[in-house]
């Protein structure tokens, strides 16, 4: 077994590496350079077609429920903020040059989707940022099937065998679990702490010191979406809702049932992006 130092030693410098895309690198550049507006972060985006039209492909997609054609990448930036535009751009692009995951950037998609619509009905108002969550939770998963690829195939392929859960082998494999190797990454990449609460405690949103309803919410979706089928998170079971979260969320039975309708139905209009990552 891997120690947890050594594989936070690896996967803290994924930007180092030959295999994250050059753009992710240019991304963090200019989300984290202080002395770039918003017009010269829009103006960085604008001058790359494919980030281009996965930001406005995402911003006027069923996903965030805007009204009206978003045709700028300033407005997107404006309507999604910074925050939630960084994490939904670096996250397509890592997905995007990760071959092999389509059914975890599927099971992504589902939980994000309901991630957005839950957070609506639990009252809470940062639901773009909560869609983005529902994007990453999953993507410790891929850092560690790009810097270790042997040891997670041999994880993926023991939790099948098995029939267990994907986090439990990771533990027994990595001495961690992808929710805290995404923590570690995401912190380093200096993404929000609203996002990255959320994602490192998404299996154990009692941990949760200052997003517990955003960390509920995001635990919630997974399991919704694990239940709908959305893809695949790395194993064939579906956890139980921690007792916490329901108590947190308040959800009445006909909230989930809309929620579940509402995301089902987004599910199915999403094509397109499905196809871009």
């Amino acid at each position: 077994m891997l120690n947890e130092k050594t594989i936070r030693f690896k996967v803290e410098h994924l930007q180092t590496l030959a295999t994250i895309p050059m753009m992710v690198k240019k991304l963090l550049e200019a989300f984290d350079n202080p002395e770039l507006s918003l017009r010269d972060i829009a103006a960085f985006v604008s001058n790359d077609p494919v980030l281009t039209t996965h930001l406005l492909k995402a911003v006027n997609s069923p996903f965030f429920g805007f009204t009206g054609r978003v045709t700028s990448i300033t407005q997107a930036l404006l309507l999604l903020g910074l925050n939630a535009a960084k994490g939904l751009l670096l996250g397509v692009e890592v997905f995007r040059h990760t071959r092999g995951l389509e059914e975890l950037w599927l099971h992504s998609v589902g939980t994000a989707l309901v991630a957005r619509v839950t957070g609506q009905k639990a009252g809470l108002k940062e639901t773009e940022e909560l869609f983005v969550a529902g994007l990453l939770h999953d993507i410790g998963k891929v850092f560690l099937s790009i810097k270790l690829p042997d040891e997670y195939h041999r994880a993926l392929t023991l939790t099948d065998t098995r029939g267990t859960f994907i986090i439990d082998t990771e533990k027994e494999i990595f001495d961690t679990t992808h929710a805290e190797v995404a923590g570690w990454v995401l912190e380093r990449w200096h993404l929000s702490p609203r996002l990255i609460e959320p994602i490192r405690y998404h299996h154990e949103p009692s941990l949760a010191k200052k997003q517990s309803a955003e960390t509920a919410v995001v635990h919630f979706s997974d399991v919704i979406s694990r239940a709908g089928g959305f893809g695949s998170g790395g194993d064939a079971l579906v956890p139980r809702i921690d007792e916490s979260a329901w108590t947190r969320l308040n959800l009445s039975r006909t909230q989930i049932k809309t929620i579940l309708s509402e995301s089902e139905e987004a599910m199915q209009e999403t094509e397109s992006f499905l196809g871009g990552a």
